[in-house]
């Protein structure tokens, strides 16, 4: 009897101790199913959010501050860091995306032009001799050519680009961070053209040039490529590749859109090319209308062209980086910059303003009582800058 009143308690444990693991697997079961749940409605209400704000759309904006412009009437604006550069004649300025001025700088130019590339940036005085080149914290150096400036370009690693004319022959210099030259690049007219455009790498050791040059009566194109890393190229020259299959169009604009992957916009097409040791053609788009603008980000390039249409007579079309085409767009208003800021694209012309989605949807479109001179954005959703020509506000889409 002891023996099976023993043998009863050992079953009973057993059952009681089986029914403490189905629970015990139950409750983690459960609280499996829990969390997949909670993840499942989190990433359903991201989409939706994420959905609903991409396609968004704002009838009107409302000011929340605005600033006289008092004398700096013929100054300049370009987006740069979730805020904006003013620069003009007599210096430059960066005010963040709060409105707090950052830096100003001083200089004397009769013509200033500005390439950025990250938050490096290097002014010009186009047809005189002066070079300034600033990061997030103000000056970092500042040039004095020996020739006229024709053109200066940024690179990402704090590098600047300046094409320069003298009486016979161009150069096009590369200068570092301290203003020391890394190295110059003498050209003429009669045998390599003239310099229409110039491209830096990121890390500043490829360079790619549009030469033009006429033929009789064609405009020839030479894309030609130099590589300063190593042993890359010829010695003397850095040339390690070059391309002249744009069919007596001619080829005005070229950029790095990575380090390894370059574009070059002709008259009648957009050219991808890897860009290695040596370069190599990629995708080959045709463009059967006019161009009027082209803009580019690190991803994606933007070109817009004239329709011939009466009703619509402008079109964009939105490129990624490997050449798929993410919106193809007509519409009416007539804009003279566009620029990308994340996800869309901001443009402005006259007394007009938009945002466009890259799946080619207008998020607003805006009229105003005057000139918009900028528009640029803060880094902060719905929020932007607005210049015209009597004030600096800070707007908010409605």
């Amino acid at each position: 009897m002891t023996t099976k009143n023993v043998s009863d308690a050992d079953r009973n444990q057993v059952d009681d101790l089986e029914m403490v693991r189905r629970k015990r697997n139950k409750r983690r079961k459960n609280r499996k199913l829990r969390i997949i749940f909670i993840i499942i409605v989190a990433a359903v209400v991201a989409l939706i959010t994420f959905f609903t704000i991409f396609n968004m759309t704002y009838g009107s904006y409302k000011t929340e501050q605005s600033w006289s412009r008092e004398s700096d009437t013929n100054t300049k604006f370009v987006p740069y860091n979730n805020g904006y550069i003013r620069y003009g004649s007599s210096g430059a300025a960066f005010v963040s995306g709060t409105g707090v001025q950052q830096w100003n700088v001083s200089y004397s130019m009769q013509n200033p032009a500005i390439s950025q590339k990250d938050n490096n940036l290097v002014i010009g005085d186009v047809g005189g001799n002066t070079v300034v080149m600033l990061n997030e914290n103000g000056e970092v150096g500042r040039i004095n050519t020996e020739y006229n400036i024709l053109k200066v370009e940024a690179a990402g690693s704090g590098i600047a680009g300046v094409v320069m004319q003298s009486d016979a022959d161009n150069y096009i210099n590369m200068y570092g961070g301290d203003s020391s030259l890394i190295y110059s690049i003498r050209t003429n007219i009669t045998g390599d053209g003239y310099p229409v455009d110039i491209a830096i790498s990121n890390d500043s050791a490829k360079l790619i040039v549009a030469y033009a040059k006429t033929n009789e009566s064609t405009v020839v194109s030479n894309l030609v490529f130099y590589n300063f890393s190593g042993d890359a190229g010829n010695k003397d020259t850095r040339v390690v590749g070059g391309y002249n299959d744009f069919d007596g169009k001619l080829v005005g604009h070229v950029a790095f859109l990575s380090n390894d992957t370059a574009i070059a916009v002709s008259e009648n097409s957009l050219r991808y090319y890897t860009v290695g040791t040596t370069p190599s053609a990629g995708e080959k788009i045709a463009l059967d209308s006019k161009i009027k603008n082209v803009f580019y980000s690190s991803g994606n390039v933007g070109i817009v062209s004239e329709t011939g249409n009466e009703e619509n007579p402008y079109n964009i079309k939105i490129f990624n980086s490997n050449g798929g085409k993410l919106s193809d767009v007509n519409y009416e208003t007539n804009y003279d910059t566009y620029n990308f800021d994340g996800n869309t694209v901001l443009m402005y012309g006259g007394s007009n303003f938009a945002i466009m989605n890259l799946s080619g949807k207008f998020i607003t479109k805006q009229t105003i009582d005057g000139t918009v001179t900028a528009f640029i954005s803060t880094g902060r959703r719905g929020k932007y800058y607005l210049v015209d020509d009597r004030f600096i506000s800070q707007i908010k889409l409605a």
